[in-house]
């Protein structure tokens, strides 16, 4: 979950299931706000560390451009 985010419908599943299971929660967080704080933490993991991966991305995606000034291509 975080590397993509699932869609809504997978969420609000498991999200059921979870809750039937806890007999209606418990305090358990939801789905959604976990997958965006993973994401988070990846593109800070990116931002701030010199891992493999993260060269390799930069290598691939950011070779004439800030990280930051890249724009979201959805197509």
């Amino acid at each position: 979950m975080a590397i993509i985010s699932p869609p809504k419908t997978t969420l609000n599943y498991i999200q059921r299931i979870t809750s039937n299971f806890f007999w209606g929660g418990i305090g358990v967080r939801k789905l959604e706000d976990i997958c965006t704080a993973m994401q988070f933490k990846q593109w800070w993991t990116f931002r701030t560390k010199k891992f493999l991966w993260s060269q390799f991305l930069r290598a691939k995606y950011c070779q004439r451009a800030n990280l930051i000034a890249k724009k979201w291509d959805t197509g």
